[in-house]
């Protein structure tokens, strides 16, 4: 069976998600290491009640690398093999660059605090906006947003032939979804705070391309799948750079799932207690046969199936 794993970004994030791991010696360490790392107890806010401090960037990312790092550390812990392809949504694939080897969990944890802090400073708050359009093709989104007038606005996630993600300046968001409205499609404002995978993150991108220079990348012994080409690198500097054009780009998230698919891959799972993934796969043209894991005893149980 050739298999892949899939790692959720930013969005996916829900309290007590880990709960079915919690006597998990493994998952504990992990947030150890990164509470440790970072001087923040993830999983007391995880386990706590107020979900408006884990939907803040600088939680949210860190927070969810740490989340599909312990699952991915479970899996492996239980004897699970490599899966044969990773890739990550949007910040998921820096979870996919530790699951591949390609840096520690350490030094990704504070590149990613980095990433969130630079995304964060990049736009003033209440400047920044991003839209689902849905039941519109990609081409007509992007048709669309070249019609607006009173700002920048892109293509930001190519989510599902028919699930497109705007991002921009939010006088421009605006307007194109009501430009998508007029042409029969739903538009719905997303609640976050910074306008990820646009120009607007071109000076981010920069300065992040600094951090990531101090940190030591080695070739993977997995294939990653990249956001920005639906495509592979070996070499850690191709890596490193689209690291860089990840931040201002489109994330190609239905081309990575149907490289997915041109590769033989038949199944994937959804590396996390969440199902984002796991959902826009069944609306690809190609969908593969997907899962995602809640608990240790959910991966114990597809290990007896599948090896």
């Amino acid at each position: 069976m050739i298999f892949a794993f899939l790692f959720p970004g930013q969005g996916a994030q829900k309290l007590g998600m880990m709960s079915g791991f919690s006597s998990c010696s493994i998952v504990q360490h992990t947030f150890e290491e990164a509470s440790d790392t970072l001087s923040l107890d993830l999983w007391s806010l995880l386990q706590g009640e107020d979900k408006e401090i884990i939907a803040r960037t600088e939680i949210t990312q860190p927070l969810m690398l740490t989340v599909a790092v312990a699952v991915f550390r479970a899996y492996c812990n239980l004897g699970g093999k490599r899966p044969n392809y990773v890739t990550g949504h949007s910040l998921g694939e820096y979870s996919a660059l530790v699951a591949a080897e390609v840096a520690t969990f350490q030094d990704v944890l504070q590149v990613v605090k980095a990433r969130a802090c630079l995304m964060q400073k990049a736009v003033m708050e209440g400047q920044g906006a991003m839209a689902a359009i849905l039941n519109l093709p990609e081409e007509k989104v992007h048709a669309l947003c070249e019609q607006v007038t009173c700002g920048t606005v892109e293509v930001a996630n190519i989510n599902t032939p028919e699930q497109i993600v705007i991002a921009g300046e939010k006088k421009a968001v605006d307007q194109a979804a009501q430009l998508a409205k007029k042409q029969g499609a739903r538009a719905i404002l997303l609640s976050v705070s910074v306008p990820s995978h646009c120009s607007l993150m071109s000076q981010a991108a920069e300065k992040l391309a600094r951090v990531l220079a101090s940190v030591e990348f080695a070739e993977p012994v997995i294939p990653v799948i990249h956001n920005v080409s639906a495509s592979t690198h070996n070499s850690p500097f191709a890596i490193k750079e689209a690291l860089i054009k990840q931040l201002y780009s489109p994330v190609l998230w239905v081309k990575s799932m149907e490289y997915l698919y041109t590769q033989g891959v038949s199944e994937a799972v959804e590396c996390a207690p969440t199902r984002v993934l796991t959902d826009l796969n069944k609306r690809m043209n190609h969908p593969l046969q997907m899962c995602s894991w809640t608990s240790v005893e959910d991966i114990a149980s597809w290990l007896d199936q599948h090896q």
